[in-house]
């Protein structure tokens, strides 16, 4: 008698004449034809047997997987991994002596279950769910998973730090007047936005310049700015902005670290990253950016956008759920157009990653057609995993 142990989604079904068409089914594969098995394709699924598109060979393999190894094997994920661990599994089962099918079936199942628990671990690259979840909602705490090294961190190499330094002198000189809106005076704004290596920091300067009419027209400058006072490195006091004690003492002394790590602390757990594109409700991208900085850290060369949000996805699901379709894209659309800008304006601030622009021809002036993404030798001195990391090239 053959018994289904995989459950009731592993049995056949009853146009296939159930347990009795599965013995039928270990006859007939004696001589593994189409027509042999025209009673008992609907087990797996196929539309019509006669098609023209039908693939026979690929039936018989899957046919002969189940005979094989058993009712398992009609669920479709695990019969495509059998398929690529075959010799694998029969060696293993060559070890045992079985005195029943049931005992067989369950060293396939303990197989498979050892299998598919595997990527599991993968997706949270070498992390346990405790680690994950305090790298997620208290990273700065989290000496168990990462340390963080400021003392590493320049203006030349920080974007947001160069224009720092710029506001503080023209502070200092007096330039320091809020508009009505709070916003830094014109002269600020220019002063600080020429601070910007655009060779490296270049994201939406590659399409056009911006015509400086206020903060607001420079998005480096105006989140610069708002890092600085909910840091607490700047304060307002009647209208003015004002360096405090400490962020004067720091630049004083030129201790950059003391700066820098403030500021990306207020980036990474504090500033709505929604703000930028009106997309508020995807609180994850920011979420799983230091995550996303120890993905990159597995890998050597450029990754693009598409493979970083593939790779979130996988390990965070719910950020789909969270994507609003609106705006009249897909949430998958939505997703990656919020990621790329997100991630280019906001981590490219700290200098923590680098990025390059493919077009539809040499012109900047064309739709860009993929975004690439790669960790800065700062990220590497900066951020010190403590728990290993595993490069996959």
């Amino acid at each position: 008698m053959i018994l289904c142990l995989a459950g009731e989604r592993a049995c056949p079904p009853e146009s296939s004449r159930g347990v009795e068409g599965y013995l039928e089914l270990q006859s007939a594969v004696q001589h593994l034809s189409a027509e042999v098995f025209s009673d008992r394709y609907p087990w797996f699924n196929y539309d019509d047997l006669y098609n023209d598109g039908f693939d026979t060979e690929r039936v018989n393999q899957d046919l002969d997987l189940v005979t094989r190894f058993g009712p398992l094997m009609t669920d479709p994920e695990i019969r495509a991994a059998a398929d690529d661990a075959k010799s694998e599994l029969e060696a293993l089962l060559q070890e045992f002596e079985f005195e029943t099918d049931e005992m067989r079936y369950e060293v396939i199942e303990d197989f498979f279950r050892s299998m598919f628990e595997q990527p599991i671990e993968d997706d949270l690259l070498g992390l346990s769910p405790n680690q994950l979840h305090d790298l997620l909602y208290t990273p700065f705490q989290a000496e168990e998973v990462i340390r963080f090294h400021p003392e590493h961190a320049t203006p030349d190499q920080v974007p947001f730090l160069a224009m720092f330094k710029v506001l503080a002198d023209e502070i200092l000189q007096g330039n320091n007047k809020l508009t009505p809106k709070g916003n830094l005076p014109l002269t600020v704004v220019r002063a600080m936005h020429d601070a910007l290596d655009t060779q490296r920091y270049f994201y939406g300067f590659d399409v056009y310049q911006p015509r400086l009419r206020s903060e607001e027209d420079s998005l480096p400058v105006h989140i610069t700015r708002l890092l600085a006072q909910n840091s607490g490195l700047c304060r307002v006091q009647k209208g003015r902005l004002l360096l405090t004690r400490k962020s004067e003492a720091a630049l004083e002394k030129q201790q950059w670290s003391k700066l820098y790590q403030p500021m990306i602390e207020c980036l990474i757990t504090k500033l709505n990253w929604g703000y930028l594109d009106g997309n508020p409700e995807l609180q994850s991208i920011r979420l799983t950016s230091l995550f996303l900085m120890r993905f990159l850290k597995t890998r050597n060369d450029w990754v693009t956008t598409d493979q970083c949000v593939e790779r979130l996805v996988a390990t965070f699901p719910m950020m789909l759920e969270e994507a609003d379709d609106s705006s009249g894209y897909d949430p998958e659309s939505t997703l990656w157009h919020a990621f790329t800008h997100r991630i280019q304006m906001l981590l490219g601030l700290t200098g923590l990653i680098e990025y390059q622009h493919d077009y539809e021809s040499e012109s900047p002036l064309e739709r860009i057609v993929l975004v690439s993404l790669k960790r800065t030798s700062l990220s590497d001195r900066f951020l010190e995993w403590v728990s290993p990391v595993k490069s996959n090239g």
